[in-house]
C-alpha cells in the first residue's frame, strides 16, 4: 500500500520566517559594523587633515619669520630679492648694520646673490635658518661679526690663521678694513701690514693718512 507524506505548510512557513529573520539580523549587524568602520576612517582622515593643516601653519609661520642679518661689508650694502634694482631691497648703511629680513625674502636673496652670500659679505645670525637651507658647510668658514670686529687686534700669527681660513669675499673686506685704518691714521700691526702687502701687492705701509679738516 502506498503512503502519501503530508507536508505541514505551517512548519515550512515558520522555517522561512526564521531564516528571513536571521538574514535581516545579520544584514543589520553588517551595516552597523560598516558604519562603525566608516566613522573610524572619517575620524582618522580628520586627524590627518588637522595634522597637515597644523604643519602647513607651522611652515607658513616659519616662512614669515624675521631673520637677523648683519652686514660685514665696510661700506653701504644693498641686498635685493632679484639681485637687481627691480627686486625688494634691504639697505645696510654701514658695516655691522643689522636688518631683520623675512625668511621668504632672504631665500630669494641667497639664490639671486650667490657671490656675496658665499663670500661672507653679510652674516645670517640664525642657526635654524642656516641648517634648514643647507648653509652649514658654508658657515664653517665664514667669519662671524665678532671675529671680524676683533681680527685686527690679534697678533700677526692669529691674524694669519683666521685670514687664511676666511672665504675670498671676507679676505677682500679685511684688506679694505686695513686700507681704511691706514687712511684714517690708525695703527695696524706692522707684521700684518707686511703679510697683506705680500699677499695683495698693495703698499699698506706707505699709505698716507687723509688730512682731517679743521
Amino acid at each position: 500500500m502506498a503512503y502519501t507524506k503530508k507536508v505541514d505548510t505551517n512548519i515550512k512557513e515558520n522555517e522561512k520566517n526564521v531564516v528571513d529573520s536571521i538574514d535581516i539580523t545579520n544584514l543589520e549587524k553588517e551595516n552597523m559594523q560598516l558604519k562603525e568602520k566608516m566613522l573610524e576612517i572619517e575620524k582618522q582622515m580628520n586627524q590627518l587633515l588637522s595634522a597637515l593643516n597644523n604643519q602647513s601653519n607651522i611652515e607658513s609661520s616659519n616662512e614669515d619669520r624675521d631673520i637677523e642679518v648683519i652686514s660685514l661689508t665696510n661700506a653701504q650694502m644693498i641686498l635685493s630679492t632679484t639681485g637687481k634694482a627691480d627686486g625688494k631691497k634691504y639697505e645696510f648703511e654701514k658695516q655691522y648694520t643689522i636688518k631683520y629680513i623675512p625668511e621668504s625674502d632672504l631665500k630669494l636673496i641667497i639664490n639671486s646673490m650667490p657671490r656675496i652670500t658665499q663670500g661672507g659679505s653679510y652674516y645670517i645670525n640664525d642657526k635654524e635658518f642656516v641648517q634648514k637651507n643647507r648653509l652649514t658647510g658654508l658657515y664653517k668658514n665664514i667669519l662671524d661679526p665678532t671675529v671680524m670686529k676683533n681680527i685686527l687686534d690679534k697678533n700677526h700669527e692669529e691674524f694669519i690663521a683666521i685670514y687664511e681660513s676666511a672665504p675670498l669675499g671676507q679676505k677682500t673686506i679685511i684688506n679694505s678694513m686695513v686700507f681704511d685704518k691706514r687712511l684714517n691714521g690708525e695703527n695696524v700691526d706692522a707684521n700684518i701690514l707686511m703679510y697683506l702687502q705680500n699677499k695683495t701687492n698693495i703698499d699698506y705701509i706707505n699709505i698716507e693718512p687723509l688730512l682731517k679738516e679743521g
